[in-house]
């Protein structure tokens, strides 16, 4: 089993794109956990309809808690013993899951490249096809979109540290890569969104803190 998880603030209108792409896998998830770290009433439209074409989806909240914080809970309602990460303004490739699923007897842990997809407003369809190096997926040990790994190997590592408030999944990664070898999908199954409202603009200079106390933790 696949589970997806997917923290959401203030962006409802992207949250829906990303569930088309969910809707749209040939192998859909067994379980995509949405939390919403925000005013649930900023939702209320979208629901019922991402409830509509992935039945799947477990709306869960306890209110404005912080991205890590609620990535952390989100993990307590797991069924699956595969997990992926899924950011609310992202979306996956129709083969996504298809693709990672023939992979996993091969490593507790992997990804896959990813496109670059420009103009935040984007729809599905109008997608960047440049995608990223292997060299750049690789920059400072460390692998990027779309990561799957497993349950237990994230149970292994003590889960998400808490005292990161940015690069969570960075520092998770390096972790990670200390008990498992990655294995490396050579496709680019991820659309990674640049707009002005995501998380790595407008907290530029947090990231930047928080990515060298991950490497300066995990020597």
């Amino acid at each position: 089993m696949i589970t997806l998880i997917t923290t959401t603030c203030n962006r409802p209108h992207l949250l829906w794109e990303s569930a088309l792409s969910v809707a749209n896998q040939i192998t859909p998830p067994s379980q995509w956990i949405i939390y919403i770290d925000d005013d649930p009433e900023k939702y209320k439209l979208i629901l019922p309809k991402i409830r509509q074409i992935v039945p799947q989806a477990e709306i869960i909240t306890k209110g404005k808690i912080g991205r890590v914080n609620a990535l952390a809970y989100a993990h307590q309602f797991v069924k699956g013993d595969w997990v992926g990460w899924l950011d609310d303004d992202d979306w996956i490739d129709h083969r996504c899951l298809a693709t990672l699923q023939k992979y996993k007897n091969y490593s507790s842990f992997i990804y896959t490249d990813f496109y670059e997809v420009r103009n935040g407003r984007a729809k599905i369809g109008e997608r960047n096809t440049e995608p990223y190096s292997y060299k750049r997926l690789l920059e400072n040990n460390i692998v990027f979109h779309f990561r799957l790994f497993e349950t237990a190997l994230y149970e292994s590592v003590g889960g998400i540290d808490l005292t990161f408030d940015t690069t969570m999944d960075y520092e998770l990664s390096l972790r990670l890569l200390k008990k498992a070898t990655p294995l490396k999908i050579n496709k680019p199954l991820y659309y990674y969104r640049i707009h002005r409202d995501r998380i790595s603009a407008k907290l530029q200079h947090r990231q930047r803190e928080n990515f060298k106390r991950a490497v300066e933790k995990n020597k």
